[in-house]
């Protein structure tokens, strides 16, 4: 629903541990720099890729973004068979540990 909603989930361990983190940067109560912060702050997580998406395309929020920490920016397309094409093409990108 939200960025504190996502780290409720996280903190209190209401789901299971996942491989990826998806984020939309423009999220209520606390946007997705905010959360991605919180969340390589959580020692069980930090090591998690997080992928953040957006309709922006400002060089300036990717490149906060992936200075916070993000795997991967993606920029939302305008078809949903678009967006499957990029989240498989970074599901298959090597992941380093920070």
């Amino acid at each position: 629903m939200n960025g504190v909603d996502a780290l409720q989930k996280l903190v209190l361990k209401e789901i299971e541990m996942p491989d990826y983190i998806f984020i939309d940067l423009n999220m209520p109560l606390m946007n997705g720099i905010q959360c991605l912060q919180e969340i390589k702050q959580l020692p069980a997580y930090a090591a998690i890729p997080v992928i953040i998406y957006s309709t922006s395309s400002y060089e300036r929020d990717i490149m906060q973004t992936i200075s916070n920490g993000a795997f991967q920016y993606i920029v939302k397309p305008f078809s949903f068979l678009e967006l499957c094409d990029k989240v498989r093409t970074v599901l298959k990108m090597p992941v380093t540990s920070p």
